[in-house]
């Protein structure tokens, strides 16, 4: 089984970014496949859930301004 990992940088927001990212992951062929979304500043519900209906993995990450 191959791993993939996709991480969000601009957060799982309603914009085109997160659009590119669920129109492949709904286009490809998931099988053998363990995929891992990783998102990071903001997540919006409705497409942290499409994204696990797709049988993906998510992960939230907080990551603060430099000190």
């Amino acid at each position: 089984m191959k791993k993939i990992i996709i991480v969000s940088t601009v957060g799982l927001i309603y914009d085109g970014i997160t659009s590119v990212i669920t129109s492949y992951l709904e286009a490809m062929n998931r099988e053998d496949l363990k995929i891992y979304v990783v998102s990071t500043i903001m997540s919006e519900s409705k497409i942290e859930k499409k994204i696990e209906e797709l049988g993906c993995e998510l992960s939230l990450i907080h990551i603060s301004e430099p000190t």
